[in-house]
């Protein structure tokens, strides 16, 4: 039905269309299990954009094991052979699961006995073999110094990424974070306005930090 809300539906291209049917419809309201998913995506060969938009609904829906199975898959040796000429797809795969990985290290608490970024580690690794100018790369490696308490290795990966393209969101938002945890709050205030000013959809996040930014500087009635 022409009418339907596309955003309700994911389409699988057929690897072998007919005059009837050129894709598989899939309804975001009633996703399939990890094994019927993965199997409509390995048969039918679809483009890495269609595993991750999947991976994403998953992800938005709470069901990260099966978000992360579908990352692990389109990031096996057999993926890469498989989408060898899809550069752009193989990174955004592999930045997901690493980006992934980081935050459930940021999550497990310093008890944990997880290993959660030596996998993040090796998948940037991994993406850097690809391209190691990737912008999304940069700001995985920039949450990693954040994580490990390396501000100034962080501060230096995501300006690697705005060098890389000056509007970078997540960048932006890693640099602000550094420049406020130094407590030079009117560097940092500047980083988040402008964030909000070329990003007018983001996060309330960056409001709430450029509140922060406000207060720290005394114009409590700004914040």
């Amino acid at each position: 039905d022409d009418d339907d809300d596309e955003e309700d539906y994911i389409d699988v291209p057929l690897k072998q269309p007919t005059e009837d049917q050129k894709a598989i419809r899939v309804s975001v309201h009633s996703l399939p299990t990890a094994e019927d998913i993965l199997g409509i995506l390995q048969y039918e060969e679809a483009p890495l954009e269609i595993w991750l938009r999947f991976a994403v609904e998953y992800y938005r829906q709470n069901r990260y094991d099966i978000f992360e199975e579908i990352l692990k898959s389109g990031c096996s040796p057999d993926a890469e052979e498989h989408f060898a000429h899809d550069t752009k797809g193989r990174l955004k795969m592999l930045n997901a699961l690493a980006a992934y990985k980081i935050s459930l290290e940021k999550g497990s608490g310093k008890g944990s006995a997880g290993n959660h970024l030596a996998e993040a580690v090796e998948l940037i690794s991994r993406a850097d073999k690809i391209d190691e100018h990737e912008g999304l790369t940069w700001v995985n490696k920039g949450v990693l110094s954040l994580v490990r308490g390396e501000d100034e290795n962080a501060l230096q990966n995501f300006d690697s990424a705005l060098q890389n393209d000056p509007r970078n969101l997540l960048a932006k938002l890693g640099k602000g974070t550094i420049l406020f945890k130094r407590r030079e709050f009117a560097t940092a205030r500047d980083q988040f306005k402008r964030t909000i000013r070329e990003h007018p959809g983001c996060s309330a996040s960056v409001r709430v930090n450029l509140g922060l930014c406000y207060y720290e500087l005394g114009n409590e009635s700004r914040a």
